[in-house]
């Protein structure tokens, strides 16, 4: 989106200080995915934070949420725990 553009979406995590240092990297996949990877004692953790179009959206831009969503889970590393979460 151009400086001139309305943004109309948006998503965002925040983490407490302590979970701040168990973060590995993040990544904004778009104004409606982001995810975050978090180090964990047994397993690691990936977060996505999802703010999916709404049902009366234009379908082409449902189906590009849910494949940007579906790449995003096709990328974690196996092992890890999956959360999604979000306005679904």
């Amino acid at each position: 989106a151009s400086r001139d553009e309305a943004r109309k979406n948006g998503v965002g995590i925040m983490l407490d200080k302590s979970v701040r240092r168990a973060l590995m990297h993040w990544n904004p996949v778009s104004d409606r995915l982001i995810t975050c990877r978090l180090r964990t004692r047994g397993r690691n953790v990936t977060c996505i934070q999802c703010y999916a179009p709404t049902e009366v959206s234009e379908m082409e831009d449902k189906i590009t949420f849910y494949s940007q969503l579906q790449k995003t889970l096709n990328k974690i590393p196996r092992g890890d725990i999956v959360i999604i979460m979000g306005d679904m």
